[in-house]
């Protein structure tokens, strides 16, 4: 028996190599199992794909489906049907768990002979050792097939736990050889989410918990791989507090180079864990708000954790680049509730955010009653990320492509903020910016998060008049702006991996090694790019180095004179 599994993942598939474990542990006859990544539309990946088919030649393929690739992965199915009819064809993923979906897929794609709903550890070597032995399929959990001219789903086990054995360890050889040329790896130490919002597809499953000794030994591995970034994919990181901060006190004690991302549970914040995070050299990814409007709550089935308001601030004091994740589409959702939660997002304190459209990914509580919740009829799009809805229209969703950019900008703008708060409302700045005009406001998002720092740093002015007729501005509002921008070029230019900043002239190309602003009142703010440095009235050592380095330097007046002053200082 051979088992081709197809993902999508860049570079790393967790789901492939926790298939293979349990392929390995639970099949009765040896499997020889295969992965591959076929990206749609990438040529080279699809040629890559039917050369392993021809030459691998698998009795079943696996394709793991999220919504984005589903259709480009049923077109692949076909191909393969086509050249080899004995194969068998099974499709998985988060995304593919609706029995809807699966009739419509069974009753019209003869190349798909299985589909899996829910977790396919348990269902799939079944299915294996069931295919080999013509045994009967009604006993495998979450299996959508063809029988007698009907589609047979059997209904997921819900109480079937999730466990698996040591995967990360030197031993394994393939995985070994694999890890060693990858720059990000996922990992997980439980399975499962305690809450139970209806657009998620964690509501399928319980909370599971893997053996704290053995995720211990395996992360202790990945970080003697030298693995750059290890992303924990975590809904709350290590399960428990005490697990939490069990692991994360052991990565503290390692002397190692790699940089972690984590979820954290907020309920289980305190001054020891965020400082055993920052000793592991961890990060948190997010804090998911959602949305702050108590109906969308209720309809979605999702605590407040904005109420949280402590902790989060202690997170943000300790990480304040954490960003807050939102949603705009939800069921109770409208412009002013979308509003109110950015404005209770910018009281909390957060500089910057994730906003995502509402997706109905099919098989979710949201998607199989979404007209009701939505009380009307909904469009969907690419990836089903909700386009119109009753309660967005086409004209109010202009409006709202206006008012999530201008959030954004205020976000980055933390100082201003901080500034204007003695004299008026944070909301105010976030309606003057939404007021701008429309192609003015895409110019300075773009310059603010999409273009080279470079650009933004020639743009002083023309972004002065925009930002300088908020009513009550002044010189120190001016300087407050400057430092938001500059810190945010600042976090920009290390994403990109910057080393030196480009002003490109009429006829030449000059290379700036740091960046100065001075004050009025002769402070200065410095950002060092080559040196990844960001620092507000530096010692005097420091300014001292500036001056044998190439320097853009902006004067206090350049919001007001048209032109900067470029200098070697």
């Amino acid at each position: 028996m051979k088992f081709l599994f197809v993902h999508g993942w860049a570079g790393f598939s967790l789901a492939e190599w926790c298939l293979r474990e349990a392929v390995a542990r639970n099949c009765r006859e040896p499997v020889g199992f295969r992965g591959i990544e076929l990206q749609p539309g990438d040529m080279e990946d699809q040629d890559y794909f039917f050369q392993v088919f021809a030459l691998f030649r698998p009795d079943f393929i696996g394709f793991s489906c999220f919504d984005w690739n589903t259709g480009y992965y049923l077109e692949m199915a076909a191909g393969a049907r086509a050249l080899e009819p004995g194969c068998k064809i099974v499709l998985g993923g988060p995304q593919i768990n609706s029995t809807r979906q699966c009739d419509e897929i069974l009753g019209t794609r003869d190349a798909i002979d299985f589909i899996i709903r829910g977790e396919s550890e348990h269902s799939l070597p079944l299915l294996l050792d069931g295919s080999s032995s013509h045994e009967s399929l009604d006993q495998i959990g979450g299996l959508s097939y063809r029988s007698n001219d009907r589609i047979v789903h059997q209904p997921v086990d819900r109480d079937a736990s999730w466990s698996r054995e040591k995967i990360f360890h030197w031993n394994n050889r393939e995985l070994s050889e694999l890890l060693g040329q990858l720059s990000v790896v996922s990992y997980e130490t439980i399975r499962g989410c305690r809450y139970k919002c209806s657009y998620c597809q964690y509501p399928f499953h319980n909370v599971d918990m893997l053996d704290l000794d053995m995720v211990i030994d395996e992360l202790t591995y990945l970080c003697e791989m030298s693995i750059p970034h290890i992303r924990i994919c975590d809904a709350h990181f290590g399960g428990t507090q005490a697990r939490a901060k069990s692991i994360l006190r052991k990565l503290a004690k390692l002397k190692h180079r790699s940089s972690f991302k984590i979820y954290v549970d907020l309920t289980q914040i305190d001054e020891e864990y965020l400082k055993l995070v920052e000793d592991a050299r961890a990060e948190i990814t997010s804090i998911g708000i959602q949305t702050t409007h108590p109906g969308s709550l209720k309809l979605i089935k999702r605590p407040r954790l904005h109420r949280l308001d402590k902790a989060i601030a202690m997170v943000l004091d300790k990480f304040p680049e954490t960003p807050a994740d939102l949603i705009v589409g939800l069921p109770g959702d409208s412009f002013e509730t979308v509003r109110r939660s950015f404005l209770d997002v910018l009281d909390l304190g957060f500089s910057r955010a994730n906003v995502f459209r509402l997706a109905a990914f099919p098989g979710t509580p949201l998607t199989d009653d979404l007209q009701n919740l939505m009380k009307g009829a909904v469009l969907c799009g690419s990836g089903s990320q909700v386009i119109l809805s009753e309660h967005f229209p086409r004209d109010v969703s202009s409006r709202l492509g206006r008012l999530i950019a201008a959030f954004e900008i205020a976000l980055a703008l933390s100082e201003v903020r901080h500034r204007l708060g003695a004299v008026q409302s944070v909301g105010k700045l976030l309606d003057h910016l939404t007021g701008l005009d429309g192609e003015g406001l895409l110019e300075l998002h773009d310059l603010v998060f999409r273009l080279p720092p470079g650009s933004l740093l020639k743009s002083w002015p023309w972004i002065g008049e925009i930002i300088a007729s908020l009513a009550g501005w002044s010189s120190q509002h001016d300087e407050a702006l400057i430092t938001d921008l500059l810190r945010q070029q600042y976090h920009k230019s290390i994403r990109l991996n910057l080393t030196r900043l480009l002003s490109v002239e009429k006829d030449s190309v000059e290379h700036y090694d740091c960046v100065v602003y001075e004050f009025r009142n002769g402070g200065i703010v410095y950002w060092d790019v080559g040196n990844r440095g960001f620092q507000i009235n530096p010692q005097p050592d420091v300014v001292e180095k500036i001056r044998h380095r190439k320097t853009w330097f902006i004067n206090s007046g350049c919001l007001r004179n048209k032109s900067d002053k470029v200098a070697r200082l």
